[in-house]
């Protein structure tokens, strides 16, 4: 039987695991100002032509234009079985293979700060070419997953009035995650047993001293 049920759009995601992680290795080994802008809709200067949102202090990192296009170079077309210990088995729809694209724009009022940030976000990505995640955040007895990254200068260093009498710089790159594999919906549960979840294609009896498995086909 079916139940249909909202997400959890509290819980974390795999995809919000990924971008907590890369605004932590900025802050970590470029600088501590960093910033998640969803749209430039929040942009309180739309004359600067920066687009980017209001941020407190500066130099500063913001990353926005967050995409996911599916990357079928790391897809996986297998679907995988699930015992629950009790008799009854779940076979998994494989997980979708994503990457995880946003754009960095790095903004300073200080003409060497912005050359410095900019080399510093470059070698950054060059000495730190993975991002790596604890498999299960909430066990990190299962180990890590490592996902692979690429960046990429994408404008060049603009100097544009920013309003009182403040000449406000910037540059901006592209950074991807490959491979991130997104599986369940949110705090949802996975779905083990008589439990299915989003990402169920089929359940059953595991079969016992040589029998077939009885699947049970989901509607």
């Amino acid at each position: 039987v079916w139940r249909w049920a909202r997400p959890d759009l509290s819980a974390e995601s795999e995809l919000a695991r990924v971008v907590r992680a890369l605004i932590r290795l900025l802050k970590r080994q470029v600088v501590a100002n960093v910033h998640f802008s969803t749209h430039t809709d929040y942009d309180d200067s739309t004359g600067d032509q920066l687009d980017y949102a209001f941020v407190q202090e500066l130099p500063a990192l913001i990353l926005a234009n967050l995409d996911v296009p599916e990357d079928r170079g790391q897809a996986r077309n297998e679907p995988e079985a699930f015992s629950s210990g009790t008799g009854r088995f779940i076979q998994r729809l494989p997980p979708l293979a994503v990457t995880v694209q946003c754009t960095i724009v790095g903004v300073s009022d200080n003409p060497v700060e912005i050359l410095n940030l900019m080399q510093a976000v470059r070698l950054c990505f060059r000495n730190t070419p993975r991002l790596v995640l604890d498999r299960d955040a909430s066990d990190p007895s299962k180990g890590t997953v490592v996902y692979t990254m690429f960046f990429s200068i994408a404008g060049p260093v603009q100097v544009v009035h920013a309003g009182d009498n403040s000449n406000v710089e910037s540059f901006s790159g592209v950074v991807r995650v490959e491979g991130v594999l997104l599986e369940d919906i949110p705090g949802l549960a996975i779905g083990l047993g008589d439990l299915a979840s989003s990402a169920t294609a089929m359940r059953g009896w595991t079969a016992e001293q040589g029998a077939e498995a009885t699947p049970e086909e989901i509607p």
